[in-house]
């Protein structure tokens, strides 16, 4: 999600408006930003989900947009961090789980 911290920002803030359940918010949040999306936003731009559909496909079942997005002590978790935390744990990060990240010859 690294390129799309600001889109879950603006769903969880614009969903805080609405009241009522964080279902319920999160969908709304979403709208916002589908409306953002096209109407052709700058910020929207610079995120892999440049097309108002494919949210709505991609944050699917509601309770799901709900965990995703509308708790308030998220924060981005970087790879780096994930290593010193498990590195007690005699852990360590290898690679990332996107195949072409580690293998760039591959063309999707």
């Amino acid at each position: 999600m690294a390129g799309a911290d600001g889109l879950a920002r603006m769903i969880r803030e614009a969903g805080r408006l609405v009241p009522g359940r964080s279902d319920t918010q999160a969908r709304a949040g979403l709208r916002v930003v589908q409306d953002l999306i096209a109407a052709g936003a700058h910020f929207t731009q610079r995120t892999r989900h440049r097309r108002a559909g494919d949210l709505a496909r991609t944050f699917q079942p509601r309770h799901y947009l709900a965990h995703e997005f509308m708790n308030t002590h998220w924060a981005p978790c970087f790879g780096m961090d994930v290593a010193a935390a498990l590195s007690d744990a005699k852990l360590e990060w290898i690679a990332t789980s996107t195949l072409t990240d580690n293998f760039p010859e591959i063309e999707c």
